[in-house]
């Protein structure tokens, strides 16, 4: 999906931005998120060419409802009733009523083929909740969704044609003062329009266990601020429920290109990746045990108290955000299979601009021009000319507590760089470098604002070269001839290399150009001309200041 690509979600995005950026005051802002919020559900909104829906509406509901006074709350959600359907279906193990149309704006597809009593799609829309509805109640162990007084107390999904108002589905919930909250769900009918990164079944799938986990959510503590965690959890439950389906790809892009502001500044789908890098750095409990925290604590201190528990245990959000950081880099043709994201090969890959690509002779400097806002990140690669032994320093200007940027030269190794303090890297390769993650991991609402840092790397030496094996030695030369294989490891590459062979007064026996060697184990097979005299020959691999050398005897 190119950069370009637009979604529903930016409407809301920018309205967020104009408000932070202090153009909107708060009076204007909860009127425009008013009238945005009523626009969507009313399928008023005007699209943008290429425009994409939206996940849902679950964000822009909580927030709009955050600034209304109890007295409007109950009007607007007077204004907002359930839907009226023709039919309904209770789900064979009973937890579920699936609410449906079968002619009309709304209907689903009439196809009988499965042999059941509803439609097909009923029928495999009510198998979608309570697989959502097994893994996260009976095998992860989250809480059940409050339940309602609505006619009966299964949980009630309606099936809605939604691509008018430019979204997969919405858990309403009625959010007067309680921090718990009862919900309803409702889905598109068909997900076939082209506003959809998922078709069909696959876009029904995503969005049951994405909107079912937010009516899970809704047994916890709710609060506006955590409403990015709320969506980033929804998105990666989504591949948890269905890991062949990746809908939550379609967002890693724009999440790049915000990576160098605050977490919290996301919009939560856009930073699913990270939910991604706890389930698989750590364990899938990890997000259990981060809901389990947000009952007291808001969703950032959640997650540095879930992971100070189970992992890292003094460091918490600060050395996982680091880890985080540099986990980004290994996606697209870079990604190790069984080391960073198990689909990573599928992400887009993280683009450094100019300023944060470096190539280097002796030294290179990041100078503290810029700094990060909190649980922000950026990316540096570091290269030097020749294959060299590092050493990186990273500057705090102040609170030199918050950072948590690590760097790595040799994946899967990563090695934290705390501020202040240098760490040094044996071996950075020439072509792929050195990438450093400056991450700043405060999560402190005293801590707004960009805090400055600086980075200095240093070549501290070139790694030495050595011949691992040669055989045979000796060797028997007849009439056939015979060879010999040389394995060698070189601490840098060569742009020229050369081979050489000499007897023991020193004359040139052998003469080959090697042409480029790559940094690591290389080999090379050798042929001596059968006319050499029996006895001891030196050979020689050299190339841009590298030098090896061995022997090996020879027998006629």
């Amino acid at each position: 999906m190119s950069s370009s690509t637009l979604f529903a979600q930016d409407a809301y995005t920018k309205l967020r931005e104009l408000y932070l950026e202090n153009e909107l005051s708060e009076h204007e802002y909860a009127a425009d998120l008013r009238s945005l919020y009523q626009r969507l559900r009313a399928g008023e909104y005007q699209p943008e060419q290429d425009e994409m829906a939206i996940k849902c509406m679950f964000p822009v509901r909580a927030e709009m409802m955050s600034y209304l006074s109890p007295l409007e709350k109950a009007t607007f959600i007077a204004q907002d009733p359930r839907p009226v359907t023709q039919a309904s279906y209770q789900t064979e193990s009973g937890n579920f009523i699936i609410h449906y149309d079968t002619t009309g704006t709304h209907a689903v597809d009439v196809n009988y083929s499965l042999g059941k009593t509803v439609p097909d799609w009923i029928y495999e829309t009510g198998r979608a909740y309570e697989w959502a509805r097994f893994l996260l109640i009976d095998s992860l162990g989250y809480r059940e969704p409050p339940v309602d007084s609505v006619e009966s107390p299964e949980y009630d999904v309606y099936i809605q044609q939604l691509s008018g108002k430019l979204i997969y589905g919405e858990t309403v919930f009625d959010f007067i003062e309680d921090t718990t909250q009862s919900s309803w769900i409702e889905s598109d009918n068909d997900f076939a329009e082209n506003i959809y990164f998922s078709n069909g079944l696959d876009g029904m799938k995503v969005t049951a266990v994405h909107e079912y986990f937010h009516a899970v959510q809704l047994a916890y503590n709710f609060r506006f601020s955590d409403i990015w965690f709320f969506e980033l959890a929804s998105t990666w439950f989504e591949d948890v429920g269905y890991d062949n389906v990746n809908d939550y790809i379609q967002y890693i892009e724009s999440y790049y290109r915000i990576a160098g502001l605050s977490l919290f500044l996301s919009n939560g789908y856009q930073a699913a990746i990270f939910g991604k890098f706890l389930e698989e750095n750590y364990d899938i409990s990890i997000m259990r045990s981060i809901w389990n925290f947000i009952v007291d604590n808001s969703a950032v201190a959640s997650i540095d108290k879930a992971l100070k528990l189970d992992v890292e245990k003094s460091d918490g959000i600060k050395a996982a955000f680091g880890k985080f950081a540099l986990w980004t880099w290994f996606t697209g043709s870079r990604s190790i299979n069984g080391v960073f994201f198990e689909e990573g090969s599928l992400y887009p890959e993280y683009e450094l601009d100019a300023d944060e690509d470096t190539t280097f002779s002796d030294a290179a400097f990041i100078s503290p021009l810029t700094g990060l806002d909190r649980l922000a990140f950026k990316l540096y690669r570091f290269t030097p000319l020749r294959s060299s032994a590092v050493k990186a320093t990273f500057t705090a200007d102040n609170k030199p507590d918050v950072w948590g940027s690590a760097m790595t030269a040799q994946p899967p190794l990563i090695i934290s760089l705390p501020p202040s303090v240098s760490a040094n890297a044996a071996n950075v390769n020439s072509s792929s470098g050195l990438i450093i993650a400056a991450a700043n991991g405060s999560f402190k609402v005293s801590d707004k604002g960009r805090d400055r840092f600086s980075i200095e790397v240093r070549v501290t030496g070139i790694p030495p070269s050595t011949i691992l094996s040669l055989h045979p030695n000796p060797l028997k030369v007849d009439e056939s001839g015979t060879i010999i294989n040389i394995s060698y490891d070189l601490g840098a590459g060569i742009n020229s290399g050369l081979f050489t062979v000499y007897d023991l007064l020193g004359r040139t026996v052998y003469r080959e150009e090697l042409g480029m060697l790559s940094q690591g184990v290389n080999s090379l097979i050798y042929s001596p001309d059968i006319r050499f005299a029996s006895g001891i020959y030196l050979y020689q691999i050299t190339g841009d200041g590298v030098k090896i050398s061995g022997k090996f005897t020879l027998l006629r």
